[in-house]
């Protein structure tokens, strides 16, 4: 999950905006899980 995280970085932080909200929760969940 993390590596779709990153590739959206890469993709551009603009086009995160574009990301449709489920999308964004389970990176936000995923980014909290490694921590």
């Amino acid at each position: 999950m993390v590596k779709i995280y990153v590739y959206l970085v890469k993709a551009g932080l603009k086009k995160l905006e574009e990301v449709p909200a489920i999308i964004r929760d389970q990176v936000k969940k995923a980014l909290e899980d490694e921590k």
